[in-house]
Order: C-alpha cells, then structure tokens, then sequence
C-alpha cells in the first residue's frame, strides 16, 4: 500500500499536470482575494455615496 501510494505522489509531481494544476489553483486564489478586496472597497463606497444621497434628500425636504 505505502509503496503504490508513494509511486501515484511520484508520478503526480514529475507530471506536466501537477504544478499546471498547482499554478492555476494558486491563480484562482489570487483572483478571488482580489476580487473579494475589491468588493469591500467598492462597498463601502457606496455606502458612503448612498448615504450622502440620503442626508442631501433629508436637508432638501425639511427646509
């Protein structure tokens, strides 16, 4: 069992496969980091615009 085992890791890492593998999951990770950090920023800066918004509307009718 160890050595089959063993012989698959072998196979996994000298294959074009693996670090292809690797690399496009390492990829992935650092476009969803980014879109994530993108999607906070953005956030709350709508947050901020829309609430803006709504003190301007707020001033505007208790005048």
């Amino acid at each position: 069992m160890s050595s089959r085992l063993t012989s698959k890791i072998r196979t996994f890492l000298i294959a074009e496969d693996g670090p292809t593998t690797v690399e496009y999951a390492v990829l992935l990770a650092l476009l969803v980091g980014l879109m994530m950090s993108a999607l906070i920023y953005l956030g709350e800066q709508a947050q901020g615009v829309s609430s803006d918004v709504v003190q301007g509307l707020d001033d505007a009718l208790n005048k």
